[in-house]
């Protein structure tokens, strides 16, 4: 499996929140998604994870993952970063 950790450094932020991403992909990590597989001290997998810019990603750990915003963000930016791991070949979907 990729180090998506890794792949995310040098990227475009894929959160951007209007008036909150900074737009600097030298600031770029993962922030991952609360999702049912993460617990205690654990984060959820890297594949259920968003490239963002430091300001987006404050921002987003920052939300209630039950808010509205949350969900509409986690979305957006899930589909943004899977779309781009596909156009990049990192991730490859058959059929």
């Amino acid at each position: 499996m990729p180090n998506f950790r890794n792949l995310a450094r040098g990227k475009p932020c894929d959160l951007r929140i209007p008036g909150v991403c900074n737009r600097n992909p030298e600031t770029t990590v993962l922030a991952h998604v609360n999702t049912e597989f993460k617990g205690i001290a654990l984060k959820s997998p890297d594949t259920m994870a968003i490239r963002a810019c430091f300001d987006c990603h404050s921002y987003f750990d920052r939300l209630a993952p039950s808010s509205p915003e949350y969900h509409e963000l986690a979305i957006y930016g899930l589909a943004r970063t899977h779309k781009a791991y596909i156009e990049e070949g990192v991730i490859n979907i058959e059929g």
